[in-house]
């Protein structure tokens, strides 16, 4: 989910620029889910992104 990948990266990096350690977890990780996209699921994924490019 590069889009979610990224979303979340200028969020907590805004944090963190402001002084919020705590987006920084323990282990210096912070997993993105994956998401299977396939015929079923890509026009509910693609309102997803669109939405998301709104913000």
């Amino acid at each position: 989910q590069p889009y979610e990948f990224g979303y979340q990266s200028m969020i907590k990096l805004a944090k963190y620029i402001e002084g919020d350690k705590s987006v920084v977890p323990a282990n210096k990780l912070d997993i993105v889910p994956t998401q299977v996209v396939d015929k079923s699921n890509v026009g509910d994924f693609a309102k997803k992104i669109q939405t998301l490019l709104r913000k």
